[in-house]
């Protein structure tokens, strides 16, 4: 991250390593650890890009958040990652330094690219919707029922 035009904020609590390599290569963050969930709307609103090069997640929800706040999304060809983010975002190896900054540097200069996936990722985000979800859960009960019917 070390020379890019940007500010990290980063949400949890940070490792002795990471603040080391935070302070080593002189990045600008800002740290929130135990906030509630209305901060967390103000970072996702304050924010551009969520950046979630994770090598394990359980679903990826921050991903849905990032994207229902019009944010691009850089994330993890490993699933959930990927598969929650779908199309429409960068996907990365967590361990690949180089693509994740050339990712980045993309959405930052190409700002046709960025709006187009804010726009996409706030549509796949809506594809998780509560409501949507659950009557899709219903017609699958009831197709389960009458099969079972027949």
């Amino acid at each position: 991250m070390s020379n890019l035009p940007i500010s990290l904020f980063i949400v949890g609590k940070l490792d002795k390593e990471s603040i080391k390599l935070i302070k080593n290569n002189n990045i600008e963050t800002k740290n929130y650890v135990n906030i509630s969930n209305r901060e967390l709307n103000n970072i996702y609103q304050t924010c551009n890009i969520l950046l979630m090069p994770s090598y394990y997640e359980g679903f990826g929800m921050p991903i849905l958040e990032a994207q229902i706040s019009s944010m691009a999304v850089v994330t993890s060809n490993k699933e959930p990652m990927n598969k929650v983010a779908g199309k429409n975002s960068v996907l990365v190896k967590p361990d690949k330094v180089l693509s994740i900054r050339k990712a980045i540097l993309k959405l930052i200069k190409n700002k046709r690219f960025f709006k187009k996936l804010s726009k996409l990722g706030k549509k796949n985000a809506l594809k998780y919707d509560g409501k949507l979800v659950s009557n899709k859960y219903k017609e699958l009960y009831l197709k389960i029922l009458k099969n079972e019917n027949s």
